[in-house]
């Protein structure tokens, strides 16, 4: 990341530290998207995470107090869930931290949550876990996504641009409210997919070892991304513009990091049902069993999950298909290939659609890095119809969004019938509901919530930081903004 020129309101000034915008574009993002969050869970697969997380806690065992949706008698006749590991891993910090606080505020009525999804004292570890680690991951993404567009040369303003079109006009918004595994594996993903765009340009170790944790960290929080894996690792193998010594180490580390992160969940496996191959779906129904163009079309064009409607941002690189072509084709290519991978394993899994969930959830780590292609065309962004179909894609994204943000995800209809619908759809369903009683999904308009004065703590320790950071900011640009304003500085 390099200085701009002063009059760009949007670029760090000259002199400022790299690291030091990246903490705080991190921050700011985080807090923004914790602000707007459920704080509660509504899925079973949250529950089964937190659960997971919460007895590796408190009894530091994988196993759970009780049965439930996606939890079944393991090798020992105990319950686990089948919920992957890593996710569990990353919620303990947030979990003793909501435990913390539920001692600290012992005797006060916790905000409601669905009980049927968590076993806790009190809910207050509950509504940390989903209110800061979600946003915490989904920050760190687009920040990622932010240095990358700005080391391929896009201006800065254009770069955050699409950076908070990533994060507020396509479903990563919705998702910063959940510990869904689709968060993680985003980040993970996009972490590959910048490490070997790196390292094919100009190999350095640390984007080989980003590489390997990439795909290691990928595996542990979705088993399926051993295939992404597989591509990348090809990829390396087929970079004819680095040395076989370079393709040698990259692959051998990356093949590492594929053989650890593989390793680790056959392990847990075995800890929780006695077999390395099973996964804990232990339903008749739960198998691959979708027509596969049925799914596919279904993930990318229906109107209740479809991925061009939830996040129509992603028809800019398409269009742009010709140009990125030309300027960075092996990338567009693996990004290609990635997509294939994606849509060729959930397109053929019975529930496709993922439930009850904003959108192609099971897509939804496609659409960083997507977007991250725009950095080598981002000069056709700033003039002519490429410009107008980004600002358009983003404005119609953002409206979207809000309706997933604010809307609790129980108004939809999980039948897959409803995905075609004009009528019943999701996107339908949540624009009634917004009709109807406007937004019932944010924790800092529950009443439930600010019943408990700890609900007053975690406020002030967002907003706080948030102000004071956004306001640093902006003073030190204050010359720009007042030019912009019409008005003048003394």
């Amino acid at each position: 990341m390099t200085g701009a020129p002063n009059g760009d309101l949007l670029s760090p000034r000259c002199g400022e530290r790299p690291w030091f915008e990246r903490w705080r574009l991190l921050c700011c993002l985080a807090l923004l998207h914790a602000l707007v969050g459920r704080g509660s869970f509504f899925s079973s697969d949250e529950g089964g995470t937190f659960n997971t997380a919460l007895a590796l806690v408190q009894q530091h065992t994988l196993a759970i107090a009780a049965p439930g949706e996606n939890v079944h008698p393991g090798r020992d006749g105990r319950y686990y869930s089948c919920r992957e590991i890593l996710p569990s891993v990353l919620s303990i910090p947030t979990c003793v931290s909501g435990l913390i606080c539920g001692r600290l505020f012992r005797g006060v009525t916790p905000p409601e949550a669905p009980p049927e999804h968590f076993q806790s004292p009190t809910n207050w570890s509950v509504f940390l876990t989903v209110s800061c680690l979600g946003p915490l991951f989904v920050a760190a993404t687009l920040v990622l996504l932010h240095d990358w567009l700005r080391r391929q040369g896009t201006p800065p303003g254009m770069a955050l641009l699409l950076t908070l079109t990533a994060g507020w006009a396509t479903p990563l918004g919705v998702y910063a409210k959940t510990i869904f595994a689709q968060v993680f594996e985003t980040f993970f993903l996009l972490l590959a997919f910048v490490s070997v765009s790196r390292w094919r340009r100009q190999p350095a170790p640390p984007q080989i070892l980003a590489l390997a944790l990439a795909c290691c960290l990928g595996i542990l929080a979705r088993p399926s991304f051993v295939l992404n894996a597989a591509a990348i690792l090809v990829f390396v193998g087929l970079s004819m513009n680095r040395t076989g010594m370079e393709r040698f180490w990259a692959g051998f580390f990356c093949l590492a990091g594929i053989a650890l992160g593989t390793a680790g969940t056959l392990a847990v496996n075995v800890l929780r049902w006695g077999s390395p191959w099973n996964f804990g779906y232990q339903n008749a129904y739960e198998t691959f069993s979708t027509p596969l163009w049925s799914g596919v079309s279904g993930l990318l064009f229906s109107p209740g999950k479809g991925l061009l409607f939830f996040a129509p941002v992603v028809l800019v690189p398409l269009l742009l298909m010709r140009e990125l072509w030309r300027t960075c084709r092996a990338e567009t290519i693996l990004v290609i290939a990635l997509t294939a991978i994606y849509l060729g394993v959930y397109g053929r899994w019975y529930d496709w659609g993922g439930g009850l969930s904003w959108g192609p959830r099971f897509l939804l780590p496609l659409v960083p890095i997507w977007i991250a292609l725009l950095g080598s065309v981002s000069a056709r962004l700033t003039t002519g119809w490429p410009r107008g179909i980004l600002l358009l894609t983003a404005v119609l994204g953002v409206l979207v969004q809000t309706l997933g943000v604010t809307i609790n995800p129980h108004c939809m209809n999980a039948q897959h019938s409803a995905e075609w619908s004009w009528t019943n759809g999701h996107l339908v369903a949540y624009a009634r509901t917004f009709a109807r009683s406007g937004p019932d999904d944010l924790w800092i308009l529950s009443p439930a919530a600010w019943s408990n004065p700890a609900a007053s703590v975690l406020a002030a320790l967002l907003v706080i930081p948030l102000v004071l950071m956004l306001g640093s900011y902006l003073w030190k640009r204050k010359e720009v903004l007042a030019t912009f304003l019409g008005v003048s500085v003394s």
